[in-house]
């Protein structure tokens, strides 16, 4: 009896705001002074601050002994105890009235169990006013820690104790008072549960879905680490104190800052992490490598060593050799080059917006001004040669070439336009492991559109370049290698060629086998590699031929017993009077012979003008000598023959009614006349068989001959 008057006597009720203006304040709160005033500074503005037991800085909260508190005259009294809501599972009714605790839990609405922010109000106040209180509480909670609260203990638990526990779990509202009761057996305290942790089954599916480079060590930590029921309270304690956004932001704070506390102290989390953790990121990785830096200076030689032979094209621009490849392709196949030299330049920076979409530009208009023109112009010089074969006249003109060249070097700058304007490359980072096991963790950087199709475009226009060079070198084969433009051209494919599979190759290798800046760097290198190689595979035997003073007719000469014809540098102005082969002026032409043999094709050892003209067929071409006549300034003699049933022996025809050169460029005519053994001519395809016959195709061609303005001499 003597705990029960305690306990009523320490333990009083709480009062909510409205029953405490109205119950106990002298003027109802409305002109609080004194003791009123610091209880409650106004009275209730709203039936949810009427039913509230406490507001900070307004309502402190109250507590009283009602006639449940008075034990005199031999009552019945009890002590004031906060309950669970009657919705939670608890089994305070049994442990009370088994274990005689006088203490009771009630409301003012009857229910007798408080709701949980009523809970925390009743706290609130008790601390305020610093008034007891008795309160069912759980742990781990932040709430008890902040206030002095002391743990009540109640006899052990113990296996029996928990199969007898009362049935009314977890719906007490409207269970009977001898289910709330229970059996005696059943009245020991709380069970200490073992904490366990929940994962959500994304956690870990993500977690296993992310690259190991930048996978985060949270769910294997958390998998590793025991947590107490101390370490949830610190982490709680946290959470309720910053107060600043409770139920969003602040309880991630709160784990953050717990965990950042404990890495290396108290729990020392770090002993839970998994191997290669903490890890450090190396950003741009590789491109402080010496093969990068290399391969920019080597880019920068090579676009010195392009500018060098496009100004040493300048510089000896009236010799032959630069003279029939005409210069303006030349200078324009070196600034090609010296373009594809810078791009390789920026393959050795570190990506940026403006360096990504640079790369492409100078690569891929680079090998547009440099093997577009000179491809055209050998494919003007073999329709030439074709058109020659045919007997037919052909109109060829600088402009022309120029204006083809023009049209697809824009077409090419507005696919890059668009490229750049739709989809630019752009800097794209990759983290990768350095090691299966290391904690160093690779930042690379590579330029990349959304779309790979981009890309593959201008890889195919490489290509077709190439394989437009192989179509050209191919028809050109049997063009005399005193011209050898086409020759080099199928050079100069395979070479292209080769470079393009490996750099195509190297650039789809993931990231995983090449890592982007030795990728970066191998490109560098093989695009200045092939620019090099290429320039001096075009110009060096140029050069090399102009160096030992040879003239360009030593070059074209050909091995013994093999006969060839062949024309270059074709294109030249219909106005400029000036024949491009021998240099003459069209208006003083000389006199000059045609040597015409039985050999398939004759062999071109001097170019000069037309004028007077002799024509000589012979059977032996190692018989030809100059006409006497012509060596000492007179006319040849008339034309003879041979009989017309034996092989031709030597035949002179003297062009008697010369025509003037016409004044338009046209391509050269290279012609044979085969004579076969049976003394039939075969000129074109025509066959002759007796002597009018003959004359009448030697006159086919002394009309073609004074209709050229340039043509071929021929010594045997």
């Amino acid at each position: 009896e003597k705990n029960r008057e305690r306990l009523a006597e320490t333990f009083k009720r709480p009062l909510r705001w409205i029953d405490y203006c109205e119950k106990v304040s002298q003027n109802n709160c409305t002109n609080s002074t004194g003791a009123d005033l610091a209880i409650a500074s106004r009275p209730p503005e709203t039936e949810k601050e009427a039913e509230k037991y406490y507001l900070e800085g307004v309502y402190t909260g109250h507590f009283i002994a009602t006639e449940k508190n008075d034990c005199s005259d031999g009552k019945n009294c009890t002590g004031h105890m906060i309950d669970y809501p009657c919705t939670w599972g608890a089994y305070t009714a049994s442990q009370l009235y088994w274990h005689n605790i006088a203490l009771e839990s009630d409301t003012p609405d009857g229910s007798n169990y408080y709701k949980y922010g009523a809970m925390l109000e009743v706290v609130a106040a008790s601390n305020a006013t610093r008034s007891p209180i008795i309160v069912v509480w759980w742990y781990p909670d932040p709430t008890m820690d902040n206030f002095d609260f002391v743990k009540i203990s109640l006899p052990e638990t113990s296996r029996q104790c928990l199969e007898n526990r009362p049935e009314a779990k977890p719906d007490r509202c409207s269970a009977t008072r001898d289910v709330l009761l229970g059996k005696e057996v059943g009245s020991c305290g709380y069970n200490t549960h073992t904490l366990e942790k929940y994962f959500a089954r994304t956690f870990r599916e993500r977690s296993i879905e992310t690259p190991i480079a930048v996978r985060s060590p949270g769910h294997q930590l958390v998998r590793n680490a025991h947590v107490s029921d101390i370490d949830i309270t610190e982490m709680m304690v946290l959470w309720t104190n910053r107060d600043v956004d409770k139920w969003n932001y602040d309880p991630r704070d709160a784990v953050c800052t717990w965990v950042a506390n404990n890495f290396y102290d108290g729990l020392k989390l770090k002993n839970f992490l998994p191997p290669s953790y903490p890890r450090k990121v190396q950003n741009e990785a590789g491109y402080d490598s010496g093969l990068v830096y290399f391969g920019m200076t080597f880019g920068s030689i090579g676009a010195l060593v392009s500018a060098s032979v496009g100004a040493a094209s300048y510089r000896f621009r009236k010799e032959k050799q630069i003279k029939f490849a005409q210069e303006v392709f030349l200078y324009l196949f070196s600034l090609g080059f010296f373009l594809v030299c810078i791009g390789g330049i920026l393959y050795g920076t570190v990506p940026s917006a403006g360096t990504c979409a640079a790369r492409w530009w100078f690569v891929v208009v680079g090998f547009t001004v440099a093997l577009v023109p000179l491809l055209i112009k050998v494919a003007a010089i073999n329709k030439l040669m074709n058109d020659a074969k045919k007997m037919r006249r052909t109109k060829v003109s600088k402009e022309m070439v120029y204006k083809v060249v023009a049209v697809v070097v824009f077409l090419i700058l507005v696919y890059l336009s668009v490229w750049t304007g739709l989809d630019p490359p752009l800097p794209k980072k990759e983290l990768a492991l350095r090691t299966e096991i290391g904690d160093i963790v690779d930042e690379h950087v590579e330029c990349a559109s959304k779309h790979m199709s981009w890309e593959i475009v201008a890889f195919s226009w490489e290509g077709s370049l190439i394989c437009f060079a192989a179509a050209v070198a191919f028809q050109s084969r049997n063009i005399a290698q005193a011209f050898n433009e086409s020759r080099v051209v199928g050079n100069m494919a395979y070479l292209v060629f080769f470079f393009l599979a490996v750099r195509m190759l190297i650039f789809f290798m993931p990231a995983s086998v090449l890592q982007p800046s030795v990728r970066n760097g191998i490109t560098s290198l093989l695009l200045t590699l092939e620019s090099l190689a290429t320039v001096g595979l075009y110009f060096g035997p140029k050069f090399l031929s102009i160096y030992k003073g040879e003239d360009d007719n030593e070059r074209g000469a050909t091995s013994e017993g093999t006969h060839v014809t062949a024309v270059s540098s074709l294109l030249f102005s219909k106005n400029d009077p000036t024949c491009p082969l021998c240099g003459q002026i069209r208006e003083r032409a000389r006199p000059s012979h045609i040597a015409i043999a039985n050999s398939t094709i004759s062999t071109i050892k001097e170019v000069s003008c037309l004028g007077d003209t002799d024509i000589n067929v012979m059977d032996d071409p190692g018989s030809f000598e100059e006409n006497p006549s012509e060596a000492a300034g007179q006319a040849p003699p008339a034309a003879t023959t041979t009989d017309t049933a034996k092989n031709v022996k030597q035949v002179s025809f003297r062009n008697a009614k010369a025509k003037e050169s016409p004044s338009e460029a046209v391509g050269l005519r290279c012609l044979d006349i085969v004579h076969e053994p049976n003394g039939c001519a075969e000129f074109d395809g025509d066959k002759s068989c007796d002597q009018q016959d003959d004359d009448k195709a030697f006159k086919k061609v002394e009309n073609l001959v004074t209709g050229l303005s340039c043509s071929s001499v021929g010594k045997f």
